[in-house]
């Protein structure tokens, strides 16, 4: 649901053409934060539920903390791999990246991995008003979930709005909007994701964010498999 330049002012003031995909990764970067996420068919909560995420470099950790029945569940991931620790039979099962994130209208890949640059280039940047940009986004390879996407990027706090990712066959497969923007450490970044599954249509997720850090203290062996299993 989660990827510095020392001052956006620095953006604004250079005539050069902004790295907008590097950008946008630092934007979407953080190291810790809590989130309540809902998914919804026609409009009323069918689930919901409670982590708290913790990111060092390519490596996340995500732990839940509610409702009841997942409490205690860790998943971990790094560039290309994704884990889940279940606590009632105390054991770790590897998940496609692919796959649909415990239910919801995101896949794993949606949440546990965010890297724009890595994984896209930009195919064409249309401006849509005085600070609204529209970029056209082509995957470099096949292992990257979508073929293609349109992002549309407010440049002023130089955070995403809106993200329709595509097929192969240029169909598109879901719509994923940024909302209520806040400062963490100097930078903005939404706080609030709404994923809808287009070939659905009757459902919808919301990822709501809160308590966001750049950085954490936790050390690296906190990230890795024999660490979730405690």
């Amino acid at each position: 649901m989660l990827i510095l330049l020392s001052s956006l002012s620095c953006f604004a003031a250079n005539k050069e053409e902004p790295h907008y995909l590097e950008l946008l990764d630092k934007c979407l970067y953080i190291e810790y934060g809590t989130a309540r996420m809902e998914v919804y068919i026609k409009n009323k909560v069918i689930r919901y539920y409670e982590m708290e995420s913790y990111r060092k470099g390519e490596k996340l950790r995500m732990e839940f903390s509610a409702p009841a029945t997942e409490k205690g569940r860790k998943m971990l991931s790094n560039e290309t791999n994704l884990w889940m620790y279940l606590p009632r039979t105390s054991k770790v099962i590897k998940l496609p990246l692919k796959q649909s994130f415990m239910g919801s209208d995101a896949s794993n890949r949606d949440l546990m991995r965010i890297a724009y640059k890595k994984d896209y280039t930009i195919l064409k940047k249309t401006a849509k008003g005085n600070t609204i940009i529209e970029l056209e986004l082509k995957a470099k390879d096949t292992s990257v979930s979508y073929n293609s996407m349109i992002l549309t990027v407010d440049t002023q706090t130089m955070t995403p709005i809106k993200q329709e990712m595509y097929s192969l066959s240029r169909k598109l497969i879901k719509t994923m909007t940024f909302e209520k923007s806040v400062k963490v450490d100097g930078i903005y970044m939404p706080s609030i994701y709404i994923i809808t599954d287009e070939l659905r249509k009757n459902t919808t997720t919301k990822l709501v964010y809160s308590q966001l850090k750049r950085k954490n203290d936790k050390p690296i062996e906190f990230f890795t498999l024999a660490s979730i299993r405690r």
